[in-house]
C-alpha cells in the first residue's frame, strides 16, 4: 500500500531550480483551458514580485522571498521523480505562463536596453554585457530544454507545451509547435539566433483569443518594467553595494564599477540606473521568487487539486468529467469533442458567482436523467460519481452516448431553464406559450429535481403527446403544493419516476443500454398513484386539505399559476357576483392568461392580500377572518395579482378604499384611469404622480381583480366562498390533464 509521502512528492524550488531542471517539460492537457489571464491578474503577479524585491535585504534574504503559491504536476510515467519526460500541469498553468513570460519580457527588455547606451566606459560594458549574458543564459534554460547541435531553433525544445498541439522534438522533420504559447517561445528562439545589434523582437499573430490574451499580458509586463516604482526607490551603486550576492563580480572589481557609473554622461544615466535595477530584479526573480510543485499520480490529480487550489476557482466535477473524458480523446469522435466544448462554453458564460452552484445542480440533473439514482451535492460525491460513470462508459465503449446525455441536460438548460427571451423555442406548438409557462413555473420553485423529467420529455415525445405530459406534471405539481404546508416529498416523486420500481419503468435514459420509454398513460398511472398515496386523488379529499394551507407562505410561484390559470378564458357566472367559470367560454385578448406574456408581465408581478396578511393590520376588517390564525388571509381565496408599485400604493387600507384603486386597474383606457383618479382624489385619497404614471401604464387588468368589484363587502364568507370556486376550476382543468375523477357537479 502506497503511503502518503508517495503518493503526493511537494517541493517548494526557486524559479530558475524549478525550469531549468533537465528534462523538465510542463504539458498542459487538453482538457486544461487556454491560457486566460487578465491585465489585472498578470499585474498582481508581477507587483507580488516587485513587492519582495523591494523587501530585499542581504543580510536576512529569506524575508523577501515571493512565494508564488502551488503547483500539481502528474508524471505521465509511474516513478514521480522521473523528469525525462514531459509533467501535465493539473493546476498552475495560468502562474506558470506569465512567469515564463516575465522571464523572457526582463531578458528582451535588458537586450534593448544595453543595446540603446553608447557612452560607457569599456570596463563598465564589459560588466554590464556579462551580467546580461548571466540572465540570458539563465532565461534560455527555464524557457527551452536544449539539445545544441547545430545551433538551429529546432535544437530548443519550449518548456510549456499543450498535449494534442505541440509535438515536442529535437529533430528537424518531428517537431511540430501549434499551441499559441509553445509556437510564441519558438519565434522568441529564432529571433534570438537571427538578431543583430538594436533588432527588437516580434512576434506574428493570428489573432487567436489565447494569443490575443498573451500579447495583452506582454504589453502589462513591459508597461510594468518601464515604470515601476521599485526603479525609482533606490540607486544602482546603492543596489551594487548591498546585494553583491547577486552580481557576477569575481572578475570585476566593484569599486571601477561604481566609479564608472559617477562618470556616465547625464543623458544616459536614468538609462544604466534602470538597465543595472533590472538587472537586480532578474536575479532577484531567479533565486527569491520560488513556488511549491506537488508532483502525483494521475490517478490522485483531482484530489490533490481539491485539498491545495486555495487561490484558483475550484474544479467542479463537470470539469473532472471533461478532463477525464479529453485525456482518453482517442475513443472521441469529432462531434464528442464538439459537444464537450459546447457544455464548457456554457458553463463558462455563467455569472462567476453562481458557477460552482449551477455546475452541481447539471452533474445532480445528468445523474438522475441516465440512472434515476439519488444524487448528493457534495463535490467529492460528485465527481467521483461522474469519473465511475465514464470509466464504466469508456471500458464499455458508450461514451458518446454518455456525452450525449449531458449535452441533453444542459441543452435544456440552455434553451428553457435559464430565463431570458424565449423566440423560437418550440415555435411550432400550438400551446407553445402554456408549455412555456409551465417551464418558468418550475424554475421559479427552484425545483431542479424536474430537469431530467423535463429534459427526457423534450428529447423523446412531439406534438400533443410533449404538451399533454407537461402539461400532466405541472397539474400533479400544483395539485401537490397547493394541499401542502410544505414541499412534502415531492422531489422523491421526481426521482422515484426516475429511478423506476418493480411495478413500472424507468424514466431515466439509461447509461449503458436506452431504457424503453414510458407511455403516456403509464406517464399518467404514475402520477395519480402518487396523489392516492397522499390521499389526495380527488376532489373532496384534495379540496379539503387546500383549504387549510397558508398557500402564501408555501409556494408563491403555485399562487401565481393557481390565479392565472382560473382567470384564463374566463366569465363570470353572474355579473352582480364575483364567481367565475370556464365552461363554453372562447379565449379572447383580455382573457387569455395562460401564455409567457402574462407570466412574465409587470401587470402581474406581486401577489396582493385583499384583507390585510396578519389581524395587526386588519382594524377595519372581519375579525372572522383572522379567527383561525393566518389561514385564511393566506389562503388561496384572498390572494390576487397586481404590478408591484399598485400593490405597495394600495397597502393596508379598508375594503371601500381598495376598491377604488381595483377601479383604477380595470380601467378600460388612459382616460378612465384618469377618471378614477379623480374619484379617489373626491374621496380624500392622494395618490402619488409616480402611481398615477404606473396606473396608466399597468390598467386593465382584466377579470382577475374586475371580478371583485362585484363584492359588497370583503369578509369570512367572501374568501371561503371565492376559495371553493377557484379551487373546483384547478381540480376540473387538472383532473382532465391527469385522467382523475371529475368532481361532482
Amino acid at each position: 500500500m502506497k503511503q502518503v509521502e508517495d503518493i503526493f512528492k511537494p517541493a517548494t524550488r526557486d524559479l530558475l531550480t524549478l525550469f531549468s531542471s533537465n528534462g523538465v517539460i510542463f504539458q498542459i492537457p487538453s482538457y486544461q483551458r487556454n491560457y486566460a489571464w487578465t491585465k489585472t491578474d498578470v499585474v498582481r503577479l508581477v507587483k507580488d514580485i516587485e513587492e519582495g524585491f523591494l523587501r530585499l535585504d542581504n543580510t536576512s534574504p529569506l524575508q523577501s522571498l515571493c512565494f508564488l503559491g502551488s503547483i500539481i504536476t502528474v508524471n505521465i510515467s509511474d516513478k514521480l521523480d522521473q523528469t525525462n519526460c514531459p509533467l501535465n500541469v493539473v493546476d498552475g498553468q495560468q502562474r506558470l505562463t506569465t512567469t515564463m513570460l516575465f522571464l523572457l519580457s526582463i531578458n528582451t527588455f535588458l537586450y534593448e536596453a544595453y543595446s540603446e547606451l553608447k557612452e560607457l566606459s569599456s570596463y563598465l560594458r564589459k560588466w554590464l554585457k556579462d551580467e546580461i549574458d548571466d540572465v540570458h543564459e539563465k532565461t534560455i534554460n527555464c524557457l527551452f530544454e536544449t539539445k545544441i547541435r547545430e545551433l538551429e531553433a529546432w535544437e530548443y525544445m519550449p518548456k510549456i507545451a499543450r498535449e494534442g498541439l505541440d509535438t515536442l522534438s529535437f529533430r528537424k522533420d518531428r517537431y511540430n509547435y501549434s499551441s499559441p504559447v509553445a509556437k510564441f517561445l519558438y519565434q522568441y528562439v529564432e529571433y534570438i539566433l537571427s538578431r543583430n545589434d538594436g533588432d527588437a523582437f516580434s512576434w506574428k499573430l493570428n489573432a487567436s483569443e489565447e494569443e490575443i490574451g498573451i500579447n495583452n499580458a506582454l504589453s502589462a509586463i513591459n508597461e510594468e518594467l518601464k515604470s515601476a516604482s521599485y526603479l525609482k526607490d533606490t540607486c544602482a551603486s546603492s543596489l551594487l553595494g548591498t546585494l553583491t550576492n547577486f552580481y557576477n563580480l569575481k572578475d570585476f572589481d566593484l569599486e571601477t564599477i561604481k566609479s564608472d557609473i559617477k562618470k556616465v554622461p547625464e543623458s544616459e544615466f536614468d538609462k544604466i540606473e534602470k538597465l543595472i535595477k533590472v538587472i537586480s530584479l532578474s536575479k532577484y526573480v531567479f533565486t527569491n521568487v520560488v513556488i511549491t510543485e506537488v508532483r502525483t499520480y494521475e490517478k490522485y490529480q483531482f484530489d490533490a487539486f481539491e485539498s491545495l487550489n486555495t487561490a484558483g476557482v475550484p474544479l467542479t466535477a463537470l470539469d473532472i468529467f471533461r478532463a477525464k473524458a479529453l485525456s482518453n480523446n482517442d475513443l472521441l469522435v469529432s462531434s464528442d469533442i464538439e459537444k464537450l466544448n459546447s457544455i464548457d462554453s456554457y458553463t463558462l458564460s455563467i455569472p462567476h458567482k453562481s458557477r460552482s452552484k449551477v455546475s452541481r445542480e447539471i452533474v445532480t440533473s445528468f445523474i438522475s436523467y441516465v440512472s434515476g439514482i439519488k444524487t448528493e451535492d457534495h463535490l467529492s460525491w460528485q465527481r467521483n460519481k461522474l469519473i465511475d460513470l465514464y470509466d464504466n462508459a469508456r471500458y464499455k465503449k458508450y461514451t458518446s452516448s454518455l456525452i450525449d446525455s449531458l449535452k441533453d441536460v444542459v441543452d435544456f438548460r440552455k434553451n428553457f431553464w435559464d430565463k431570458k427571451e424565449l423566440t423560437n423555442q418550440l415555435d411550432d406548438y400550438t400551446d407553445r406559450d402554456e408549455v412555456l409557462v409551465y417551464f418558468d413555473y418550475f424554475r421559479e420553485l427552484d425545483s431542479t429535481r424536474t430537469i431530467p423529467i423535463l429534459t427526457r420529455m423534450v428529447n423523446v415525445f412531439t406534438g400533443e403527446s410533449l404538451v399533454r405530459c407537461i402539461r400532466a406534471l405541472a397539474s400533479f405539481t400544483l395539485l401537490w403544493r397547493l394541499a401542502h404546508p410544505n414541499t412534502s416529498g415531492i422531489d422523491s416523486v421526481y426521482r422515484k419516476l426516475m429511478l423506476g420500481s418493480s411495478s413500472f419503468k424507468p424514466f431515466c435514459v439509461g447509461a449503458e443500454s436506452k431504457n424503453d420509454l414510458l407511455s403516456e398513460t403509464e406517464f399518467l398511472n404514475f402520477l395519480e398513484s402518487e396523489l392516492r398515496r397522499k390521499k389526495i386523488e380527488t376532489y373532496s379529499a384534495w379540496a379539503n386539505k387546500s383549504k387549510g394551507i397558508r398557500i402564501y407562505d408555501v409556494s408563491k410561484p403555485s399562487v401565481k399559476l393557481a390565479l392565472l390559470s382560473t382567470y384564463h378564458r374566463s366569465k363570470l357566472v353572474d355579473k352582480n357576483d364575483f364567481i367565475i367559470t370556464q365552461r363554453g367560454v372562447k379565449t379572447s385578448t383580455s382573457n387569455n392568461l395562460l401564455n409567457l406574456s402574462a407570466w412574465r408581465s409587470e401587470r402581474y408581478a406581486t401577489i396582493e392580500h385583499i384583507a390585510p396578511q396578519n389581524i395587526k393590520n386588519a382594524k377595519d376588517w372581519d375579525a372572522r377572518i383572522y379567527q383561525d390564525g393566518e389561514v385564511l388571509p393566506n389562503c388561496l381565496g384572498n390572494l390576487t395579482l397586481l404590478p408591484e408599485a399598485e400593490n405597495t400604493a394600495i397597502g393596508n387600507n379598508n375594503w371601500r378604499v381598495k376598491k377604488q384603486y381595483f377601479k383604477c386597474f380595470v380601467a378600460e383606457d388612459v382616460t378612465e384611469v384618469d377618471l378614477m383618479l379623480e374619484e379617489l382624489h373626491k374621496s380624500g385619497l392622494t395618490v402619488k404622480n409616480a402611481i398615477k404614471s404606473l396606473m396608466r401604464e399597468n390598467h386593465a387588468l382584466g377579470l382577475i381583480v374586475q371580478s371583485l368589484l362585484n363584492v359588497e363587502e370583503w369578509n369570512r364568507s367572501s374568501i371561503e366562498k371565492r376559495q371553493q370556486n377557484l379551487s373546483e376550476l384547478i381540480w376540473d382543468s387538472s383532473a382532465e390533464a391527469l385522467n382523475l375523477e371529475p368532481r361532482n357537479y
